[in-house]
């Protein structure tokens, strides 16, 4: 049960991003009053920073030889992909959102953090 209820969590996380990165925020006013610099690029680090915890949290097995290394190659390179479309999708499908390269170096930032903080975690 514990194991569904994790994979349910980061799918439920996985869904979360795409609507996060593609809705638009400039009607918001309290989001409009926030004035940390780079507070997109901050917010880009911890989404696919907990995204890869969630699922490194959800598939490595602990009694499986080469289980965690598996896992951290295939979602890096799934997360990678999926944040390169979410910014491929904002430049050319949305008005209010454009996307950015900056933004793919922070995902894949988050996701090397994530997979490293499940490293430190599971020891």
């Amino acid at each position: 049960m514990e194991r569904k209820f994790r994979i349910g969590f980061a799918i439920f996380w996985t869904v979360l991003i795409p609507i996060l990165c593609l809705m638009s925020f400039s009607n918001i006013k309290q989001v409009q009053q926030i004035k940390i610099p780079n507070i997109d690029k901050i917010v880009h680090f911890i989404l696919y920073t907990l995204l890869s915890f969630f699922w490194m949290w959800s598939l490595v097995k602990k009694n499986i030889p080469n289980s965690f290394k598996k896992c951290a190659l295939l979602i890096f390179i799934v997360g990678s992909s999926f944040g390169i479309l979410i910014e491929i999708i904002q430049e050319n499908f949305t008005k209010t959102r454009s996307g950015e390269f900056l933004d793919v170096i922070c995902n894949c930032s988050g996701i090397l953090t994530g997979i490293l903080i499940s490293k430190l975690i599971s020891k």
